[in-house]
């Protein structure tokens, strides 16, 4: 079995991977807002607060550690080949 972890920024966001027989997945959304499993923090909140606006790349590390922690939750263990 293969896990995908789809990441999507934004409600407009719709991407969906072509999965095979044994593959699975799971969505992370990210800013999406009134999504009820939607992904979030007080990040944002505190950086606009202070009048903070961090580079494009510093954006796309956190979106991608966000999605990394939330897969690492939501991801049985038991199912991996390695556990």
């Amino acid at each position: 079995m293969r896990w995908h972890v789809v990441c999507r920024i934004g409600n407009a966001n719709t991407f969906e991977p072509e999965l095979r027989d044994n593959d699975r997945k799971v969505v992370v959304p990210i800013d999406s807002m009134g999504t009820s499993d939607m992904v979030g923090s007080n990040v944002w909140r505190t950086l606009d607060a202070n009048a903070l606006q961090p580079p494009q790349h510093a954006i796309d590390l956190y979106r991608a550690a966000t999605a990394v922690f939330t897969a690492d939750l939501r991801i049985p263990r038991a199912s991996a080949f390695d556990r």
